[in-house]
C-alpha cells in the first residue's frame, strides 16, 4: 500500500455503522460544514498525513459529515453538535466514546483518537452520570468536558438538574457555587431562587 492518510468512507450512516459492525472497528466522525476555515484545514493538512492514515485506517471506519446537508441535520442534533470542527469517537452503536469541538494537529488526533479507544474522558463520564452519581465534584469536572466538547444542550440540561434543588448550597459550597457561577442563566429555575 502506497503512503496515505485517513481513508474517509462514503455511503449512508446506517452503511457507517453496519461497516464498523461487520469490521469490529471503532467509528471516527470528522463533522464539519461547507463555510468552516479550521475544518478545511485539517482536511487538507492533517488528514492527508500518512502518520494519520497509519493510525487510523486499521483501527476505525472513519466518516466526513457536513452538519448543513442530508443525514448531517439529524446527525447534529443527536450529537448535540455546536462547533466545528467536532470530533467523535462512537462505538459500533453509535454511541460517543469521546468527542472533541476545535482543530487538532496530527499528533494531538491521534492522542484523542487512543483516548476515545481506551474508553476515557467523555464517555466515562457519561457513565458516571447516567449511573447516579452527582457529587459536586464529579459534577463540575463532567460539565468542564462537555463545556470542551461545545456539547450546550447536555450542559443545560446536566447544570439545570443538578441545581434545581440547591439554592442554599450556593451560599455555603464552593463548588456548587462554582457550577451557579459558570453555567446558569436566567431562564434557570435556581437563578432565579438565588436572585429572590
Amino acid at each position: 500500500l502506497n503512503a496515505q492518510g485517513v481513508i474517509f468512507e462514503k455511503g449512508t450512516w446506517k452503511e457507517v455503522l453496519e461497516k464498523a459492525n461487520r469490521e469490529n472497528k471503532i467509528i471516527f466522525v470528522d463533522i464539519y460544514t461547507s463555510w468552516c476555515g479550521p475544518c478545511k484545514l485539517m482536511a487538507s493538512k492533517e488528514f492527508v498525513q500518512e502518520k494519520a492514515g497509519e493510525y487510523f485506517n486499521p483501527r476505525f471506519v472513519s466518516v466526513k459529515i457536513d452538519m448543513e446537508k442530508g443525514e448531517g441535520v439529524e446527525l447534529r442534533k443527536r450529537y448535540d453538535v455546536n462547533a466545528y470542527p467536532t470530533l467523535l469517537v462512537l462505538n459500533v452503536k453509535g454511541e460517543l466514546l469521546c468527542r472533541h469541538a476545535g482543530y487538532l494537529s496530527v499528533d494531538e488526533l491521534i492522542d484523542f483518537a487512543e483516548n476515545g479507544v481506551k474508553g476515557g474522558g467523555l464517555a466515562g463520564m457519561h457513565k458516571r452520570y447516567a449511573a447516579g452519581e452527582r457529587s459536586s465534584e464529579f459534577i463540575g469536572e463532567y460539565l468542564a468536558l462537555l463545556d470542551d466538547a461545545a456539547m450546550s444542550g447536555t450542559i443545560r440540561s446536566v447544570a439545570d438538574d443538578f441545581l434545581k434543588d440547591k439554592t442554599d448550597a450556593v451560599f455555603t459550597d464552593t463548588n456548587v457555587y462554582r457550577i451557579f457561577c459558570g453555567y446558569v442563566t436566567p431562564d434557570y429555575a435556581v437563578f432565579r431562587s438565588v436572585y429572590a
